[in-house]
C-alpha cells in the first residue's frame, strides 16, 4: 500500500510509515489509495484537541512518531512561534507545556495547531524531472546550434579565401563579413575583411593609374655604392641623389611626351669631392618606339639616355600599374594603405631603371628584379606615393664593366638604390612642347650629339687608369681600357668597346698643306673639308692646353649605319691634330668621362 503522507510504498501490515512516521488506521481504505490525504490530519488534529481540552494528564500519541523520525523537522509544516525544529526540542516543550496551566503555555500547545498543508513532493519531483530532461535537451540543442554556427563560419571563411585568391575582392568582403556576423570578434575574419577592403581599393586605384596619361610628379632618386679600389688603395662610399620634376602628357594622336628636369649630386665620402650636374631629359614615344634625349646646362643637348619602352602610357612610371600587389600590413599607417609587388622584372619601369647607370649595368642580363610599393591615401583613395627599390641587384656585371672601363681592380657593392615618386597632379591640362633651345640641335642628326650627353656614370669618382703616350708633337694620356688597333705617323685609332661601335681616331695634318699662316683660317678649312656628306653643327671655340681650338658635332648616315660624334681641331707644333670621338647611332655615350680625361691630358 501507499503512505498517505509521503506517498511511498510500505508493507500492507505496517502500523506506521517507516519513512515519515505516519500512523495507519486499519479500519479505513484510504491507506490503500494512490492519494490518501486526510488520515494523518485527522489523527494529529484529534491528538491536539485532546491535549488542549483541559489540564488533565493526557497521553500524547504523536510523541512517539516525532521521536522516531522527526519528520516535521524536514517538512516544516507548523508555522507557530516555536516551530518543531527537532525531536529533542519538541520533547522539551511538551514536558514544559504540561507542567503549567494551559493558558500560560508559550510553546504552542495551548492553541490548536495550524493544519498541515498537503504534500506536493510528488509534484516537485515531477517538475524536477521535467527540468532535468529539459536541461539535457537544452545542452544537446546548444551543442547542435554551436556545431551549425561553426560549419557556417568555416564555409564563409573558405569562400572568402577562395574569392581573395581569385581577386574577387567584393565577394571576399561579403564572405568575411558573413563570418564576422557569426563570430563577431574573430581575428581571422577581421584581418581578412581589412585586407579584402584594402585590395578592393587598390584594385580601383591601379586601374586609374594604368589609364593615367597626363600627370605631374616629383621623383627622388638615391643611390649608394661601396667601392674597394685595389689599384689606388682607396675604400669609400659613393652616393648620387636627385630630385626630379616630371610631366607625362599623352596627346590625342597617342604620342606620349615626358619632360624631366633636375640636378644630379654625386659625392665621395673619402675626399669630400662633390659635383652638381643640371639636366633636362626629353622623351617621346610613338607606339612602342621611344626616343630619349638629354641636356646638360654646361654643354647643351646630348645623346640617347634610354632605349627601353614599356607598353604603358606612362613614360616615367612604365607599366607598374599592371603588377600583382599584396596588402603590406607591416608598412601601413594612419595615412596610407600600403601594397607591395616583390621581385618583379626591373624593365617594367624602364626609365627609372635606365636612369641609373649602376642599375642599367646590373640589369643587362634581364634577370634583375625590383620591389614596388604603392601608398594609397586613406582619405581620397588615390595612389599618392610610389617607392621603387632594387634590393637584390647582382653586381657581377657592374664590377666587370667598371673594371674594364677604368682599367682598375675594383670591387663595387650596392648599399641602396631607391626611387620615391609622388604624384602631384592627376589630370594635367598642360601642353608640353619641345624646349626652344633644343630646336637647332634636334635639326642636326636628331639631336644625338653624343659628346655632350648627360649620364649618371660615376666614372669621375671611380677614376680612370691612364697610360702615357705621344703622337707627333703632342703628348697625352689614354685610358688603359682603350685598345689601340691601328697606328701610323699620321693616325692612331682606339676601340672603346669590343664590337667597334665606339672609337677615337687621331689624325695629324701638317701646316705645309695650307696656304695661310692663320690657325683659325686653316681650322675652318679643315671643318669645311669634313662637311661633304656629313651634317655639322655650329662650331664652338674651346681652349686646349692654352691653344685656341674648335669643337663641333657631326652626324653621318651610311648604307648600313649612322654615326654621331664630336670633332676637335687642335693646333699642335707644325701641324693640326684632328680628334674624332664617334659612336654608332643607338649606342649610349658611356665613355664621356674617359674622353674628357683624355682631352684634359693633351700637352701640345
Amino acid at each position: 500500500m501507499y503512505c498517505g503522507k509521503c506517498g511511498k510504498i510500505v508493507a500492507d501490515s505496517a502500523k506506521f510509515c517507516p519513512y515519515c512516521g505516519e500512523l495507519f488506521n486499519k479500519n479505513t481504505e484510504q491507506n490503500k489509495t494512490d492519494n490518501p490525504g486526510t488520515s494523518t490530519e485527522q489523527v494529529a488534529a484529534g491528538s491536539y484537541q485532546a491535549m488542549n481540552a483541559g489540564n488533565s494528564k493526557v497521553t500524547y500519541q504523536a510523541q512517539s512518531t516525532y521521536q522516531a523520525t522527526g519528520s516535521y523537522n524536514a517538512q516544516n509544516s507548523y508555522n507557530t512561534q516555536n516551530s518543531y525544529q527537532s525531536q529533542n526540542m519538541y520533547q522539551n516543550q511538551y514536558n514544559q507545556g504540561y507542567q503549567q496551566p494551559g493558558p500560560q503555555m508559550q510553546g504552542g500547545y495551548g492553541q490548536e495547531p495550524t493544519k498541515k498543508k498537503k504534500s506536493h513532493k510528488g509534484l516537485v519531483i515531477g517538475l524536477a524531472t521535467i527540468l532535468v530532461l529539459t536541461g539535457v535537451g537544452g545542452a544537446g540543442g546548444y551543442k547542435y546550434l554551436q556545431k551549425t554556427h561553426e560549419e557556417a563560419y568555416q564555409k564563409a571563411i573558405e569562400e572568402a579565401k577562395q574569392a581573395y585568391a581569385d581577386k574577387d575582392y567584393e565577394k571576399a568582403v561579403s564572405s568575411y563579413q558573413s563570418a564576422l556576423d557569426i563570430k563577431g570578434e574573430d581575428e581571422t575574419a577581421k584581418l581578412g575583411l581589412d585586407e579584402s577592403n584594402a585590395m578592393l581599393k587598390i584594385d580601383s586605384a591601379t586601374k586609374k593609374l594604368a589609364g593615367l596619361s597626363s600627370y605631374d610628379a616629383t621623383v627622388n632618386y638615391e643611390m649608394s655604392i661601396n667601392v674597394e679600389d685595389a689599384t689606388d688603395g682607396r675604400s669609400y662610399n659613393l652616393t648620387q641623389s636627385s630630385e626630379m620634376t616630371a610631366s607625362n602628357i599623352t596627346g590625342e594622336d597617342g604620342n606620349t611626351i615626358a619632360y624631366v628636369t633636375g640636378d644630379l649630386i654625386t659625392s665621395a665620402d673619402d675626399n669630400g669631392n662633390e659635383s652638381n650636374q643640371s639636366y633636362e631629359i626629353y622623351i617621346t614615344r610613338s607606339g612602342s618606339v621611344e626616343t630619349s634625349y638629354s641636356y646638360t646646362e654646361s654643354t647643351g643637348w646630348g645623346g640617347k639616355l634610354s632605349t627601353g619602352a614599356t607598353g604603358g602610357s606612362s613614360v616615367v612610371l612604365g607599366d607598374i600599374a599592371s603588377l600583382s600587389y599584396s596588402f603590406d600590413k607591416d608598412k601601413e599607417n594612419d595615412d596610407y594603405y600600403v601594397f607591395t609587388a616583390a621581385n618583379v622584372n626591373a624593365e617594367q619601369c624602364s626609365f627609372l631603371t635606365n636612369f641609373c647607370s649602376i642599375s642599367d649595368k646590373a640589369t643587362d642580363a634581364g634577370s634583375q628584379k625590383m620591389d614596388v610599393s604603392l601608398y594609397l591615401s586613406r582619405e581620397d583613395g588615390k595612389i599618392s606615393k610610389i617607392e621603387i627599390s632594387y634590393p637584390n641587384l647582382s653586381m657581377a656585371d657592374v664590377n666587370t664593366y667598371y673594371c674594364n672601363y677604368s682599367g682598375k681592380s675594383l670591387s663595387i657593392s650596392l648599399e641602396r638604390l631607391t626611387y620615391t615618386v609622388k604624384i602631384t597632379e592627376w589630370d594635367s591640362d598642360e601642353t608640353l612642347s619641345l624646349p626652344s633651345d633644343a630646336v637647332d640641335a634636334l635639326s642636326i642628326g636628331g639631336g644625338l650629339q653624343t659628346a655632350v650627353a648627360f649620364s649618371t656614370e660615376p666614372t669621375e669618382y671611380l677614376g680612370i687608369n691612364m697610360v702615357d703616350t705621344t703622337f707627333n708633337d703632342a703628348s697625352f694620356q689614354v685610358p688603359a681600357s682603350w685598345t689601340k688597333y691601328d697606328s701610323t705617323s699620321t693616325a692612331q685609332d682606339y676601340l672603346l668597346n669590343t664590337d667597334g661601335t665606339a672609337y677615337v681616331s687621331l689624325a695629324y695634318i701638317d701646316k705645309s698643306y695650307f696656304r695661310s699662316n692663320s690657325d683659325s683660317k686653316n681650322m675652318e678649312a679643315i671643318l669645311e673639308s669634313i662637311t661633304d656628306g656629313v651634317e655639322v653643327s655650329e662650331p664652338v671655340d674651346v681652349t686646349i692646353d692654352g691653344e685656341d681650338a674648335l669643337r663641333f658635332g657631326i652626324t653621318a648616315s651610311g648604307s648600313s649605319a649612322s654615326i654621331n660624334g664630336v670633332i676637335y681641331v687642335v693646333p699642335c707644333g707644325d701641324g693640326y691634330m684632328v680628334i674624332e670621338y664617334v659612336m654608332y647611332s643607338g649606342v649610349e655615350n658611356i665613355w664621356q668621362s674617359q674622353f674628357n680625361a683624355f682631352i684634359d691630358s693633351i700637352d701640345v
